[in-house]
């Protein structure tokens, strides 16, 4: 009896033989068009997200932590400004216009009707919807839920305000790591009635204030596992590393990149140009390498701004520079298997199909290997980095 292939195998083997067609009909530069178009698709994809809720419920701190905005720059959401506008109001995120976040009012306020909600909002248009409530989730809450459910909307609920929370349970003497417990039992219990709601997991507990305290990393996960894959790397490069989770959710997503870029690579290098495709595959990885850098907060100038960091205990201390100078790290890192990658365009001169078939094989695998190293590799830098900001933060505080 023969197994049966996986979805991914399935997949991989598809995008293997639309690579092949491409290359043998436009050339091995058509490979790197179509990856633009593909794998880097996430950087032309529109994100829009809604946040509703009723106002000091903390949704204007919510869109200005998300965005890493702060008071003073511009595109600021003034806190309190949400029930005052019958339209949604937009908030574009300052790395990337095309993720933007949209402050609506809550369900049935004096300026919006409920039986108009849906239609007036455009609730439709959204990619993913956080409802925002007090102290309480209210049956406009609900009947908010029901209508997203009936549209296939992905959504949660978020309690803000969390440190304020506990800085009230301190100055009564209360311990402030109960307060989330306690808060969500209290909640939890309010909507046993609901089965729809009971036991959800759609509920999360934050601070816009200090998004170590809470379910911020917790949230931002959540919200990758409900949006499509492409808008969730433009969502996940543009947003600030908060905590290791994030740094880890970051590789995660980055991780789902590799084998089609591996696959890319073997569709270049099973083209018999010689010369040529070595050139296109280093091109490839030192794009790739870039976009991990800059989107685990590495980039040079984030570096060149760290107060009292020894850069000797990065494992990657050498490739945080300008991109234009990746190319000589990437090429020094393969090391043997860059010679090998040369070797196999001298054997296309000579035998060139099956120097084709073998370079096409050998790429992807050296691609695959090479890259899964690098990002591990930069995934732990950036733990380190983030260490060292929370102690420099820490030293200050004190």
């Amino acid at each position: 009896m023969g197994q049966n292939k996986s979805k991914s195998t399935i997949y991989e083997n598809d995008e293997m033989k639309v690579l092949k067609g491409i290359v043998d009909k436009e050339g091995p530069a058509a490979a790197n068009r179509y990856l633009e178009g593909n794998i880097n698709r996430w950087k032309t994809e529109t994100v829009k997200f809604a946040v509703s809720g009723c106002t000091a419920t903390g949704k204007s701190t919510f869109i200005n932590s998300l965005r890493n905005v702060k008071r003073g720059d511009q595109g600021y959401a003034d806190v309190g400004f949400g029930d005052t506008t019958k339209e949604p109001t937009p908030y574009s995120h300052p790395d990337n216009d095309k993720i933007v976040y949209y402050d609506l009012p809550g369900v049935g306020t004096l300026e919006i009707k409920k039986e108009n909600f849906i239609n007036d909002m455009k609730i439709s248009d959204y990619d993913f919807i956080f409802i925002f409530f007090d102290k309480v989730i209210t049956e406009d809450n609900l009947w908010l839920v029901g209508e997203l459910d009936k549209m296939g909307k992905p959504y949660c609920f978020v309690r803000s305000k969390l440190d304020e929370d506990m800085n009230n349970a301190e100055r009564e003497n209360i311990d402030r790591t109960k307060v989330l417990s306690t808060i969500r039992e209290k909640i939890e219990k309010s909507l046993e009635k609901h089965e729809k709601l009971k036991n959800s997991k759609k509920l999360f507990f934050i601070s816009g204030v200090d998004k170590s305290i809470g379910q911020m990393s917790e949230l931002v996960s959540y919200v990758e596992s409900n949006v499509d894959k492409f808008k969730c790397e433009a969502v996940m490069s543009s947003m600030t590393v908060f905590s290791e989770d994030i740094i880890h959710l970051k590789h995660k997503v980055l991780k789902k990149r590799i084998k089609i870029i591996s696959l890319a690579a073997a569709a270049i290098a099973a083209t018999p140009v010689p010369g040529v495709d070595f050139a296109l595959n280093i091109t490839l990885l030192v794009e790739e390498v870039y976009h991990y850098i800059n989107c685990l907060g590495l980039s040079a100038t984030k570096m060149e701004h760290l107060e009292n960091f020894d850069r000797s205990n990065l494992k990657c201390s050498k490739i945080l520079l300008p991109k234009a100078k990746i190319a000589s790290w990437v090429i020094v890192r393969l090391g043997f298997f860059a010679s090998v990658m040369v070797a196999e365009n001298v054997l296309d001169l000579i035998l060139p199909f099956v120097g084709s078939l073998i370079s096409g094989v050998t790429a992807s695998a050296i691609t695959y290997k090479f890259l899964n190293g690098v990002l591990d590799d930069i995934r732990d830098d950036a733990i380190y980095v983030y260490r060292h900001i929370v102690e420099q933060q820490s030293n200050i505080r004190l």
